[in-house]
């Protein structure tokens, strides 16, 4: 086994223990569970789309980062979630999939209609675009919690409080600094699974 397959690995296995650990502190909230495990029997087709929509969104925004643990001069990055209670989400390897192919659509749409070169405004273009794709994919994941919990038979008050039971489960010191410790491995799974496409 190389190395690069034995950080893949690692990264697989770290990113499906932080959607573990949100689900294992959520299924505190029984009553929840056991309204999705009922939809999904009465109607499994679209309990199984609510699922994934719920599952991917819920992981986009579990395990979130309390702004009061980023330094002071970082603190307005929470102005762009005034609706999270005071939580930002950490790195996602969905949203950083999804910024990465929304830059490189936008990128090639930029190039192919103006006369710029990738290593002048191009590149600008290709951060701006990395930039905006991964706020717009949060915000898509975070309706898609609601929308997700609306089609499992749950409301949205319901699928916020098992969001919320998930991120205060995860927010001491020592799991925080853990997810921001795997932000690399993550990067590696994503540059091995998509980095054949987009270079």
């Amino acid at each position: 086994m190389s190395v690069g397959d034995m950080l893949e690995s690692i990264a697989l296995i770290v990113v499906l223990s932080s959607l573990a650990v949100g689900f294992w502190e959520s299924s505190q909230n029984f009553g929840e569970m056991t309204s999705v495990l009922d939809s999904v029997v009465a109607d499994p087709t679209r309990s199984g789309l609510g699922l994934v929509i719920f599952t991917v969104s819920l992981d986009v925004w579990t395990p979130g980062l309390p702004v009061s643990m980023l330094p002071s001069w970082l603190q307005w990055i929470g102005w762009f979630y005034p609706f999270a209670e005071g939580y930002i989400p950490h790195f996602s390897i969905w949203v950083c999939a999804f910024a990465l192919i929304f830059s490189a659509v936008i990128t090639l749409a930029t190039l192919r209609f103006t006369e710029w070169s990738f290593w002048g405004k191009g590149l600008l273009v290709a951060v701006l675009a990395f930039v905006v794709g991964w706020y717009v994919c949060q915000l898509i994941a975070w309706w898609g919690i609601g929308f997700g919990a609306d089609l499992l038979g749950l409301g949205s008050t319901e699928a916020y409080g098992i969001w919320r039971s998930a991120v205060s489960a995860t927010q001491t010191p020592f799991l925080q600094y853990f997810f921001l410790g795997t932000i690399p491995l993550s990067i590696v799974l994503i540059y091995r699974k998509m980095g054949g496409y987009l270079f």
